[in-house]
């Protein structure tokens, strides 16, 4: 049978399937387990690209280069992204099988990647199966009613680096019988023995066309939930355009909730992971992918893929307010988790580009996929890795299993991200103006700039605030009464639309005694769909303004946005004057403001991190520099010991940032996918003559937990720190390269 008549063939079959697996989106397993598997909270995760025709031996090589490297999770790619036939497609479950069989007897997770919406036609223009040509009524519209399919082109004018010459991309519609056919090959997937479904990307992709999905089907479905007409031009002011707004956002969640169900119906325990581009920046509202709102959802986490700024030189060239996106995406993605692992993509060029990047996501909690810019099969390097992954195996407990020390939370609001920034642009980064022979940066468009764009500005310039004033804090999104709790101080910035429950919510937070901090012209003067409220909301906040009652500030200003822009002491002021004395750090320290910390508990340990990217902006820094710090401990215990570790190469080492070993079974494949002070100076009595860092060999037992797969060697850096105690503070000096965690050891006093 030739490959066209087949696909004729499997596209008829369809019906016969749709037939079976009419499912209503309202159907929900009911005993889905509400923690997750032990395996996610333990992930170092790299991926590998794979391909049906591998033999045995092939594998068994592929894995064993992952062990080598400490790898505990593999993402394993094969072509599923492809347009199969149904024979194509059993090909790959047999490879799937074949591959995680040999994964477990070495101990390995694996988790198959599966592109949701995307479908990848090779050859088209010279006669080969269009996904788009034989299923037209499949794909996405946008609201001009356009499909949403483009095609690859030379290098150069490439829309996107994994969409080949000649190659087809079509973004279908959830709403199709496409749905159909791919939970029916989600439950065959399930049965092969692998552990997780990764699913990519699953959103309104606006590479063909924007604003999708806006088909008959789609509009069908619309006016069926809402009684309302899909919306057929672009207008912020029609309350049917903003409500289609927030239907995107609920059917794709509810066609990953179908996923997981469809999954769970075959393998109870099977693990689905949702790869989502979308973080705090303002791309969710055009794509339709929000992942706070699966943060309480069970059997379903986020792998949060964090773009760095060139998919060509990584974060080489990020600029210092990057720096801060890239600070707030990692911490955005553990809160839109809640309790669940947090993955994040922590993409590198180089070593020491690939470390701080992994070094932010660690300082949030977040479980790291290293790859390289800009595919996912590949790495900065395998020593790199081997370094890296080894040093969190060793640390297990302390970066996951330990709690935030933070006592001021900044209250993410979605709807104010939609109908305030209305996705004028993106916001990812800060810079749109890329070093020159860097095609490959992530804009140069000056609207896409987080700088443009009122909500997430003003949000990015409060967490600047706070990451310079070395305060540690949380960000919280979606959060319930209980989580709020937590934190002495909330601060909501620019809070224009906010839901009858969240306004409800920071109510009965401020009168029960927190802090709440909000800025901002017309706080809460929207809805959660952004339809403009008759009457004010917030009763914290109906006094005249400006007035401070113990709990309640607001600042119709935008001083955040102010603060991003210009970094000046008066903006830094406005904030200071602003907080007062809602907004406390425990940590004193003479660290320069590129120097971000965290504070991090866990059992009778108080951990500092300690990050600093300054040396990839600027050639004049130190290598190394003697930050001072002192940190208020909690009541009743007494400092028992302070040490260093860091994943850092010892001193005299030798680079290990070589290229990556190729762990694709096809080397001519090309890559699948992209995708108000100062701080006070501190008594040089902190120091106890000049620290160093001894090399691994030499370092001290830091009594770390067993780690997962046995005990490993010490690694990195290590080193005991002198410290001093004064009341409930304790202080030292820390020998600071590019990154350290500081191990506070306590005892009851």
């Amino acid at each position: 049978m030739d490959r066209v008549t087949a696909v004729r063939c499997f596209g008829s079959l369809l019906v016969a399937v749709a037939a079976a697996a009419l499912l209503s989106c309202a159907t929900r397993a009911q005993d889905a387990p509400v923690l997750s598997a032990p395996w996610l909270g333990q992930a170092r995760i790299a991926g590998a690209d794979l391909h049906a025709k591998m033999t045995d031996g092939e594998i068994a090589e592929n894995l064993k280069a992952l062990m080598e490297q400490k790898v505990s999770v593999v993402e394993a790619d094969s072509d599923l992204s492809r347009f199969l036939t149904d024979e194509e497609f059993e090909a790959e479950l047999d490879l799937m099988r074949r591959y995680s069989r040999a994964a477990h007897e070495l101990g390995l997770r694996v988790a198959w990647y599966y592109p949701v919406l995307e479908v990848l036609s090779q050859n088209v223009k010279a006669g080969g199966a269009s996904m788009y040509r034989t299923n037209p009524d499949w794909v996405q519209r946008g609201v001009n009613g356009k499909a949403n399919v483009f095609y690859g082109a030379k290098r150069g004018s490439k829309l996107v680096h994994w969409v080949e010459p000649d190659s087809e991309s079509a973004w279908m519609s959830l709403h199709s019988l496409y749905a159909e056919l791919f939970i029916d090959r989600v439950k065959k997937v399930a049965a092969t023995g692998v552990d997780g479904i990764w699913l990519d990307v699953p959103i309104y992709s606006d590479l063909g066309v924007q604003w999708a999905d806006a088909g008959p089907a789609a509009a069908a479905k619309f006016r069926a939930d809402t009684g309302l007409d899909v919306p057929k031009r672009v207008d912020w002011k029609d309350p049917v355009w903003r409500r289609w707004i927030a239907w995107r956002y609920q059917e794709i969640s509810n066609f990953v909730l179908r996923t997981r169900d469809a999954a769970r119906s075959v393998t109870g325990d099977i693990a689905v992971i949702v790869e989502t581009v979308t973080l705090d920046y303002d791309a969710a509202t055009m794509l339709g992918l929000d992942g706070s709102t699966m943060k309480s959802t069970p059997g379903v986490i986020q792998v949060w893929e964090v773009d760095t700024v060139s998919d060509q030189t990584g974060m080489r060239n990020a600029r210092p307010d990057d720096w801060i996106s890239l600070i707030g995406m990692s911490k955005f993605a553990k809160a839109a988790s809640g309790t669940k692992p947090s993955w994040l993509f922590t993409y590198g060029k180089d070593a020491d580009d690939g470390l701080l990047v992994m070094a932010e996501a660690l300082a949030a909690g977040n479980h790291p996929y290293e790859t390289k810019v800009p595919s996912m099969a590949t790495s900065v390097g395998p020593q790199y890795r081997k370094r890296m992954f080894s040093w969190i195996q060793q640390h297990e407990g302390r970066l996951f299993a330990s709690d935030s020390a933070a006592k001021v939370a900044v209250y993410y609001s979605p709807e104010s991200r939609d109908y305030l920034d209305k996705a004028a642009g993106t916001g990812l980064f800060a810079t749109t103006k890329p070093k020159p022979g860097d095609e490959l940066w992530w804009s140069d468009e000056r609207n896409d700039s987080v700088y443009s764009l009122p909500y997430l500005a003003e949000y990015r310039g409060i967490t600047k605030w706070l990451v310079h004033n070395h305060v540690p804090f949380d960000i919280v999104v979606r959060p319930d009464a209980a989580e709020l709790s937590r934190y002495q101080a909330v601060i909501a910035p620019a809070l224009t639309a906010l839901s009858d429950r969240d306004a409800d919510l920071l109510d009965r937070y401020a009168a029960t005694g927190g802090k709440l901090v909000i800025t901002g012209p017309k706080p809460a003067s929207l809805d959660e769909l952004g339809n403009r409220r008759d009457a004010a909301i917030l009763k914290a906040l109906q006094r005249r303004p400006g007035s401070v009652d113990g709990s309640a500030i607001h600042s119709a200003q935008l001083l955040g946005k102010s603060y991003l822009a210009s970094g000046s002491p008066l903006a830094s002021r406005a904030i200071g004057k602003l907080l007062g004395d809602s907004v406390h750090s425990p940590i004193a320290t003479n660290a320069g403001k590129t120097v971000h910390m965290e504070l991090r508990r866990s059992g009778g340990e108080t951990l500092l991190h300690l990050v600093n990217p300054e040396r990839l902006w600027n050639d004049r820094a130190p290598k190394q520099r003697d930050v001072a710090v002192s940190i208020e401990m909690p009541p009743g215990v007494s400092v028992a010991d302070v040490r260093l570790t860091s994943p850092e190469l010892p001193d005299g080492s030798s680079a290990d940032d070589k290229p990556g070993v190729d762990l694709s079974a096809r080397s001519a494949r090309t890559a699948a996918h992209a995708r108000p002070h100062e701080p006070p100076q501190l008594a040089r009595a902190a120091k106890s003559g000049k620290t160093t860092l001894a090399g691994a060999i030499d370092a001290p037992d830091l009594s770390a937990p067993p780690a997962a797969h046995g005990q490993v060697a010490m690694v990195g850096k290590a080193a005991s720190l002198p410290f001093t105690t004064t009341g409930n503070k304790v202080s030292f000096s820390v020998p600071l390269e590019a990154y350290g965690m500081v191990v506070i050891s306590t005892r009851p006093r």
